[in-house]
């Protein structure tokens, strides 16, 4: 078994890690937070 499959799913975790990190790309991944994904559908 080759090291390589540890390497790079260490370099996409970590990768991840730091894009949550950075609100700019966090809004990119996850979208505005702030936004009803629900859109009404329920009334709470």
């Amino acid at each position: 078994m080759t090291i390589w499959p540890q390497v790079i799913t260490t370099g996409l975790m970590a990768g991840g890690a730091a894009a949550l990190a950075v609100p700019a790309t966090r809004k990119l991944m996850l979208g505005d937070i702030r936004q009803d994904w629900l859109q009404d559908e329920l009334a709470l």
